[in-house]
């Protein structure tokens, strides 16, 4: 999908707030702010995000899948009841993000900036399936990764590997 496409398709969805299902699958989106749309609801899977900005963009009951976020920065945003399984942000900072009860399984974070968010009733779990092993996929793993001013309430951590990772004044509830 051409760069002009997604943006009409988007224009589109945030005009309707949502009144159809938006899936993007497979796709490389550079250089993209998001910040003006409504992408609640959506279903984003398999794709690259290059240097994109999510400011106060509305990510509730979304499925980002199987993403990869390189560069990018998400602020204020809130996110509920949404699944984020297999996504691995790389280099990527989030500020003042509230989310509540997402789902995160095998999340992988390096070299992040992680400030002043609060995660309520978020599972972090790393499911060691035998397809990953095979691919040397890594399955929650954080690494080089700052959590700084945090508030984590009633969250899961299971079986995550934390590698050189920093919470600073971070409250675990």
């Amino acid at each position: 999908m051409n760069p002009s496409e997604f943006m009409h398709l988007l224009e589109e969805y945030t005009q309707r707030e949502g009144l159809f299902d938006l899936k993007i699958k497979g796709e490389t989106i550079n250089n993209f702010d998001f910040s003006s749309f409504y992408l609640g609801g959506t279903e984003f899977c398999l794709n690259r995000f290059n240097h994109c900005v999510f400011h106060t963009t509305r990510l509730t009951y979304t499925n980002f899948s199987s993403n990869f976020f390189y560069n990018c920065s998400f602020n204020q945003n809130d996110i509920l009841k949404s699944t984020w399984d297999y996504v691995h942000f790389i280099r990527s900072t989030i500020t003042s993000m509230n989310a509540t009860k997402v789902e995160c399984i095998n999340i992988v974070m390096r070299g992040c900036e992680v400030s002043d968010s609060s995660f309520t009733r978020c599972i972090f779990d790393a499911i060691l399936e035998k397809w990953m092993r095979e691919e040397n996929m890594e399955t929650g793993h954080l690494s080089k990764t700052v959590f700084r001013n945090c508030k984590f309430v009633l969250c899961s951590f299971k079986d995550c590997v934390f590698d050189s990772v920093e919470f600073i004044e971070c409250v675990f509830i």
